[in-house]
């Protein structure tokens, strides 16, 4: 606020109120004399001095008048700062408007800083009353933005006794390019609610943008198997499984950790020798479990890699489906949540028992019983032969004539 509003020069100014009655012998009465030596925050009056101009306040005491024996010219008070002085009433209604004005030419959907001071300069000189804190308010287009503290009762008139009060809202202009602003009295100070306003002001709302570098965590996760999943096995095939963590990211992973259930693969077939990592702690296997920790350094994968043997024999595994499920977590650095990528998953299968099938024909034994009966031919023909000659010699068909 940098109007035309000159510094009230002493305590014998007391604006509009001044009443001539004649127990006072047609000078003016002094109880707002709390201003007599108030000065702007930013630009302060140098000439004349604090101590030349409350040089009589409260001379003759705190119930009688003090003598003018120094008024500021206009000289004086332009060239210092201005500031707005209220000597308000107790009949003005509780809250309203200080002063009102609207400003135009701003940028549509911009944010504003309105901001001030306020400082109390309301007294009264008798016991039966006390002076209550003053507080100011801010209305934007009828709209009521922020109010400040409450400030309280000056404890002298000199300027360095002064207690400013800041106030300070945002608000946004919207689709407009213009904004009405009021500085509103919010409370009632007692005996006149008087006080200054100083620094009113509004300013487009600072903006600063940055960019940050931040190194991203990264993690995947993956279990293949050779053969592919999906796929049918036999009793007595193996199956080798590979379990795979990388870290996607630009840090390291402090803590990573890998575990695949077994359980239902194991029901029908062997683990093979020892699972083998090729980075971090050793693997251990438990109630069929396969547990792995270790940790990450940039672009690091790990490879987990064991097979399985699918039962043959008596305990063959015929109609069964082999399935598990691997899961793995890593932890980034810093106050980061863990990373859970989705978990991996393999499954195969064996076919139904195949059917029992007749028996096979042994062909050195079909043509051993083969031979058995064309000798058992020969030898019926032979003895045929023998018993005709027997009976034909006995009839003599063969004698002598």
């Amino acid at each position: 606020m940098d109007g035309y509003y000159s510094i009230w020069p002493t305590g014998d100014m007391n604006g509009p109120d001044v009443k001539q009655d004649w127990w006072w012998e047609g000078t003016t009465r002094p109880y707002n004399n709390y201003w007599a030596d108030i000065r702007s925050i930013d630009k302060p009056m140098q000439i004349p001095t604090s101590d030349e101009i409350t040089e009589n306040w409260m001379t003759g005491g705190q119930h009688t008048s003090s003598v003018n024996t120094r008024v500021v010219s206009n000289d004086e008070s332009s060239q210092s700062g201005k500031l707005l002085i209220v000597n308000g009433s107790r009949k003005f209604p509780i809250p309203h408007d200080i002063i009102k004005t609207t400003v135009r030419g701003l940028k549509p959907h911009t944010d504003y800083t309105v901001q001030g001071f306020i400082a109390n300069l309301s007294d009264y000189p008798y016991s039966d009353h006390t002076v209550d804190p003053v507080q100011l308010g801010f209305v934007v287009n009828e709209n009521f933005i922020g109010t400040s503290q409450e400030s309280p009762k000056q404890t002298g008139a000199l300027n360095s006794q002064t207690h400013w009060t800041p106030i300070s809202s945002i608000v946004n202009t919207g689709d407009s390019n213009e904004l009405t602003i009021s500085a509103r009295n919010y409370k009632e100070g007692s005996w006149g609610n008087d006080f200054a306003i100083d620094q009113l002001s509004l300013y487009p709302l600072a903006t600063a943008s940055a960019k940050l570098a931040v190194n991203v965590p990264g993690y995947d996760f993956k279990k293949s198997s050779d053969p592919k999943t999906g796929s049918k096995v036999m009793p007595g095939d193996v199956i080798t499984y590979t379990l795979q963590g990388i870290n996607t990211g630009q840090t390291d992973l402090l803590q990573v950790s890998v575990n695949d259930n077994l359980t239902d693969v194991l029901k029908h077939a062997d683990l093979l020798e020892n699972p083998v990592s090729d980075i971090g702690d050793a693997h251990t296997v438990s109630n069929g479990i396969l547990s792995w920790k270790g940790s990450f350094n940039q672009g690091q994968t790990v490879h987990i890699t064991y097979k399985i043997r699918v039962h043959d024999g008596n305990k063959a595994a015929w109609n069964v489906k082999f399935e598990n499920h691997a899961t793995s977590q890593a932890t980034p650095p810093g106050n980061v949540p863990p990373i859970t990528p989705p978990e991996g998953h393999t499954d195969h299968h064996t076919p139904q028992r195949p059917a029992t099938s007749e028996q096979p024909i042994d062909y050195d034994l079909a043509n051993t019983g083969s031979n058995v009966i064309l000798m058992l031919i020969a030898t019926s023909l032979l003895l045929v032969g023998a018993l005709a000659a027997v009976l034909i010699e006995r009839s003599g068909y063969f004698k002598k004539s």
